[in-house]
Order: structure tokens, then C-alpha cells, then sequence
């Protein structure tokens, strides 16, 4: 099942992770899940209003060893940054990443923002090879620079 509707919920303290970011999950309309900040244990709290996208959900931090028990060590579920203690990891549909806002709006999935692709025609070489791997001269496409063309996704 798939959710177009969620709240952001973020550490009330402002909790940071590993990198700096701020702690914040996804908790999809109709799941009542209650995420807690991994630091401070706290409850998160709603920060901002309602979002748009499309999530699933996914179990986590649950024991999927022989017998139901944990293979490899146990994990403790209140510190785990991919479900925040409610053992259901919220997954974007679109990038497959858990926690994800799900706003794609403004990055091209085809080239990942960046614009250029590999060029087809010479595999991002800029030359092409022959079957003998003898340089045939430059690429024939005349949008390649240095082995890259313009995205059609997103410069159009």
C-alpha cells in the first residue's frame, strides 16, 4: 500500500544525526505511528503542515532470525535513525530512501539534478574505439562535451 499524504515530524530539541542533519521522519495520514527522537527518547513532534508524495511502509527492527529471533546482534529499535522506535520504516517511492520528505519536484530523477547523462554514442569517453580499442577520433554526437550530453528530462 502506498500513502500520497504525510507529516514530517521532527525532535522538538533539534537533535542533529550523524551528519549534521536534523533527526526527522515521515509518518504517513492513517498510520499511527509515534516516532522518538533517537537522542533524547522523546516523542517528535509535527513540524510543518502536511506533506506531499509517495510512501510505503516497511517492518524494521524486527527479528527475521531462525525461530524469530535476531540474526547477528540484537538491535535496540529506539535508536534506530530508519524507523525511530515504531519498527515501521517509512519508505519514498520515488528515491527508496526511508524518512524521505518526498518532495522530487525540483531534481530530474533521469540525471540526479546534475543536468548532463553519459553520452550513448562514445560511453562517456568523449573518443570513439573501434573493436581493437584504436581511437576512431572525437565522438560523432554533436552535443557531447567530454563524454556528457544535456539531460532531455529536464532541459526541455
Amino acid at each position: 500500500m502506498t500513502y500520497p499524504r504525510a507529516l514530517l515530524y521532527a525532535c522538538p530539541d533539534g537533535h542533529a544525526g550523524q551528519h549534521g542533519t536534523p533527526l526527522r521522519t515521515v509518518v504517513p495520514d492513517g498510520l499511527a505511528l509515534a516516532p522518538a527522537c533517537t537522542a533524547c527518547r522523546r516523542p517528535m513532534t509535527p513540524d510543518g503542515g502536511p506533506i506531499s508524495g509517495s510512501w510505503r511502509v516497511d517492518d524494521c527492527c524486527t527479528p527475521s532470525g531462525p525461530g524469530g529471533r535476531w540474526a547477528g546482534p540484537p538491535r535496540d529499535p529506539a535508536a534506530c535513525t530508519r524507523c525511530f522506535g515504531t519498527r515501521q520504516a517509512v519508505i519514498c517511492t520515488t528515491c527508496l530512501l526511508p524518512g524521505c520528505p518526498g518532495d522530487h519536484s525540483d531534481t530530474c530523477l533521469s540525471c540526479d539534478g546534475a543536468r548532463l547523462l553519459t553520452c550513448p554514442a562514445c560511453g562517456g569517453e568523449g573518443h570513439v574505439y573501434n573493436e581493437f580499442g584504436e581511437d576512431q577520433g572525437l565522438c560523432p554526437d554533436p552535443r557531447c562535451v567530454a563524454g556528457c550530453v544535456p539531460c532531455d528530462a529536464c532541459v526541455s
